[in-house]
């Protein structure tokens, strides 16, 4: 009797028909909107990773103060760029994990649309933030200003801001300034300046 094929086998006729038969798992993908989002979009936070299996987020908050204080954590609706386009969120759950926030959405409602989430920017409408009072800034706005001492030096621009719970900080190049009254005489936004009691050679 010749042998069998084993291809021809029965367990491989078998793995083939059962093959043939199971359901085919298709990947949801993300429905990006078919309108770019916001021009004056203000960054609040960065997708870290994916959280459980309901797609919930990890979240990098941007706000270098107490995480709570964010406003993500007052959004209702919040716009993600990333590579593929835009996509407008529907805040469900948005909790402290340290200096990062646990995120829910109503669209991403699986792990395989949360893990597509990676590396996306969150945030609003600059035309939706409430306007400061007069003697406060949003930080965003103090990035990119040029520092000028009191004798007329220029000390570089603003990179970033940064808080140690007690005050903030203005970071240009090697200096640290606070951003207190002593230190800040005046912070013109529509010249994108601030005058500063600083020397050169001054660095904290």
């Amino acid at each position: 009797m010749p042998a069998r094929k084993p291809d021809d086998s029965f367990a491989a006729r078998r793995l083939s028909k059962l093959g043939a038969q199971a359901p085919v798992v298709v990947t949801p993908k993300l429905i990006f909107s078919k309108t770019p989002g916001p021009s004056d979009l203000v960054v609040l936070g960065r997708v870290r990773a994916p959280v459980g299996i309901k797609g919930q987020l990890r979240v990098a908050s941007l706000f270098p103060g107490d995480v709570q204080e964010s406003v993500l954590f007052d959004a209702e609706q919040l716009w993600a760029k990333g590579p593929g386009g835009w996509l407008q969120l529907d805040v469900t759950l948005c909790q402290p994990v340290g200096k990062e926030a646990r995120m829910g959405f109503a669209q991403i409602d699986s792990r395989d649309l949360a893990e597509q989430m990676l590396g996306f920017e969150l945030g609003v409408s600059r035309a939706e933030l409430p306007e400061p009072d007069p003697d406060e800034f949003y930080w965003e706005d103090l990035v990119g200003c040029t520092v000028t001492n009191r004798q007329g030096e220029s000390l570089g621009h603003v990179e970033r801001l940064e808080t140690n719970g007690v005050h903030d900080w203005i970071v240009v190049g090697r200096h640290w300034i606070p951003y207190v009254d002593c230190y800040i005489d005046e912070v013109d936004l529509a010249a994108k300046t601030i005058a500063v009691d600083w020397q050169p050679e001054w660095t904290v």
